[in-house]
């Protein structure tokens, strides 16, 4: 993960993908409510991006115990259709 320092142009990279620090985002709070905030207010306060577009803190996972392997069978289904779509166009070529 890559992110950038307070006098640069405000872009980076979070989870290989580029923010804009002044991009809003969806915030999950402690109390179990959402609002919006930016990628540098969220950065700035030490929360992180639990999914692409949704930022919360450590309370995020007891909340949802099961998200992170939610999360991880969503990759691996993502990577598993990846591979078959290379076999196909791999057998296809001549």
């Amino acid at each position: 993960m890559w992110s950038c320092d307070p006098y640069s142009s405000g872009m980076g990279y979070v989870n290989k993908r580029k923010w804009d620090e002044r991009e809003v985002t969806f915030f999950y709070r402690p109390d179990g409510n959402t609002e919006g905030k930016s990628i540098g207010w969220c950065k700035s306060n030490g929360f992180f991006e639990v999914e692409p577009g949704f930022w919360s803190g450590n309370w995020y996972w007891r909340h949802f115990p099961n998200a992170k392997e939610e999360i991880n069978e969503r990759k691996r289904q993502a990577r598993l259709e990846i591979r078959q779509r290379q076999m196909r166009e791999a057998q296809r070529e001549p």
